[in-house]
């Protein structure tokens, strides 16, 4: 994945040389992603990788010897920046992320809290995740609570469907302007809203 968000198109011999380095890094003390690197011998995809190493500009986030990020019973990613930081920034440390959520799912209840969901309703690996998550975390004893400002937000995501039949709670504020803006009411519906009552 990372190679191909540098647009470097995978062929049979990076996928060699990828099996190859990992199988000889299972076997030694150096695990970082620089490690991999300098074992690699095809230019193009070191240079591809060189981003995310510790001489890369995302080497602060993604290379290291072990897993430094501790995670306690309450935990918070503010991601707004990273989210305005391009693909090849984004989509690795959200992996990432979505992976270290998820293998701290025990089956204890926990809750997973997307404010500004629209932010992430707009982006195709968090929406694809978000579907995931709401299909499936259940069953880890978990739900995913998504805050954003507007229903329309819900309604233009692509997901609405999940949305409806995984999200049985709705708690949506009042907003008087709707009525004096004459906003229809079939923009709640895919939502599920009722008509508001007189």
């Amino acid at each position: 994945m990372l190679v191909a968000l540098q647009g470097v198109t995978i062929i049979p011999d990076y996928r060699n040389a990828i099996s190859r380095q990992l199988a000889l890094m299972a076997e030694s003390r150096g695990r970082s992603l620089s490690d991999f690197v300098s074992g690699v011998q095809m230019r193009e995809f070191k240079d591809a990788l060189h981003h995310y190493t510790v001489d890369g500009p995302m080497g602060q986030l993604l290379d290291a010897e072990q897993d430094g990020l501790t995670l306690g019973a309450f935990q918070c990613f503010e991601i707004e920046e990273l989210m305005n930081m391009g693909e090849r920034n984004l989509v690795p440390v959200l992996t990432y992320l979505f992976r270290r959520i998820e293998k701290r799912l025990t089956g204890a209840p926990s809750l997973i809290i997307l404010d500004e969901a629209w932010l992430m309703l707009g982006h195709p690996v968090f929406r694809d995740k978000i579907r995931e998550w709401l299909k499936v975390l259940r069953k880890a004893n978990c739900a995913v609570v998504l805050a954003t400002q507007s229903i329309s937000d819900a309604e233009r995501s692509g997901i609405v469907d999940v949305l409806k039949e995984s999200c049985p709670t709705k708690i949506c504020l009042p907003n008087g302007a709707a009525i004096g803006y004459n906003v229809p009411i079939a923009i709640h519906n895919p939502c599920g809203a009722t008509s508001p009552s007189s």
